[in-house]
């Protein structure tokens, strides 16, 4: 099978592209030939399985998006390749359709995630999102979202009435630990992901805090990029108990600093952006035998399970709670093990099968 995915996403910079990149090398894992078109340049970390074709990118803010997409057509117009199926980010959607149903090629719609913050800019994007839903409900009967509140997210903002199915974050199998964690002599509790100030990343300042109430020496640990690192290396230079390690890029690195791990940060507020959502960190978090805190709300869950010790209101209080508890009551390694358990459904092969098996029912 031949799939053609184009996105709006910079494959070689954008953060949240590592989800698409990860379920096209499942794809092309299952013997599917993947061909990405995408805005910027060819990805460092690329597949050889996959072909990527980049499209010329305005450097204006603002047209960037749609320079790329005008440039969709010619682009494509020289691939010999005959496709069975497209999949087209809802960014891209009203560039490329017409193009093609002209080449009389199925497509569906993708979508990673809406539009979320304010500004001109994002209200734009919000058209271009509710548009590019509309036109997928006149012309495809098939598109693809990241969860359940997601999937009821379109349902009432869109006219779209096809069928949708949910491809969440996943996680690499080989990264799923067969051991579960114990707790010796320390704790090491981490977040890592975009460093964006509308993530609640605050209250991890108030965990550290409150850290000196645990019966074991404990420390958080802070990867990623974004505009709230500034608070963060301050706040760190101050307080000892909380390493800012930077922006991360190497996979095996970064692999490393997780399996030294116990404890995985889930901060996202419980607000709509993030209800809907499906974040990567939460299996990488669970496939090293992590238990989890932070706010308990939908984008910050997946299914149930002991390891999950989030809270409704004041987490970086409740957590410490929490935490001493289970290791006065001893049951750390068990707990561990069952967010092993729960991750083996939650890698990146199955959802790529999910998307086979849509395309070929």
């Amino acid at each position: 099978m031949n799939i053609l995915w184009i996105t709006g996403r910079r494959l070689d910079k954008d953060l949240a592209s590592q989800t698409e990149l990860k379920i096209a090398n499942s794809l092309s894992d299952m013997g599917v030939n993947i061909t990405m078109v995408s805005p910027g340049d060819i990805p460092i970390q690329k597949n050889n399985k996959i072909d990527f074709l980049t499209l010329n990118e305005s450097k204006i803010i603002g047209l960037k998006t749609i320079s790329a997409g005008l440039s969709i057509k010619k682009t494509l117009s020289g691939v010999q390749i005959k496709f069975n199926h497209a999949l087209v980010d809802w960014r891209m959607v009203q560039f490329c359709y017409s193009y093609l149903e002209m080449e009389e090629l199925s497509w569906s719609l993708i979508d990673r995630g809406p539009p979320t913050f304010d500004g001109i800019l994002a209200q734009i994007q919000k058209y271009q999102w509710r548009n590019s839903w509309k036109i997928a409900n006149k012309r495809t009967e098939m598109a693809y979202v990241v969860s359940e509140a997601h999937s009821d997210y379109v349902e009432n903002r869109t006219p779209f009435k096809g069928k949708k199915i949910i491809l969440p974050a996943g996680v690499d199998k080989s990264w799923i630990n067969q051991k579960g964690k114990k707790i010796t002599t320390e704790i090491n509790i981490c977040y890592c992901g975009s460093l964006d100030k509308n993530r609640g990343l605050s209250e991890i300042f108030k965990l550290s805090k409150n850290l000196k109430f645990l019966p074991i020496k404990s420390k958080i640990l802070i990867i990623g990029n974004g505009n709230y690192v500034k608070n963060i290396q301050d706040f760190s230079s101050q307080n000892s108990n909380l390493e800012y390690l930077g922006k991360i890029t190497d996979r095996r690195k970064l692999e490393m600093i997780l399996e030294s791990c116990h404890i995985g940060i889930m901060p996202m507020p419980n607000k709509e952006i993030w209800n809907i959502s499906s974040s990567i960190k939460l299996p990488e978090y669970l496939s090293k035998g992590m238990l989890i805190i932070g706010v308990k709300q939908p984008g910050n869950i997946d299914g149930i399970g002991p390891f999950y010790q989030l809270s409704s209101s004041n987490w970086p209080r409740d957590s410490i709670e929490k935490i001493s508890k289970i290791i006065e009551n001893g049951e750390w390694e068990e707990y561990s093990l069952k967010s092993l358990e729960k991750v083996h459904s939650m890698t990146w092969d199955k959802t790529a099968k999910a998307i086979l098996d849509s395309i070929n029912r």
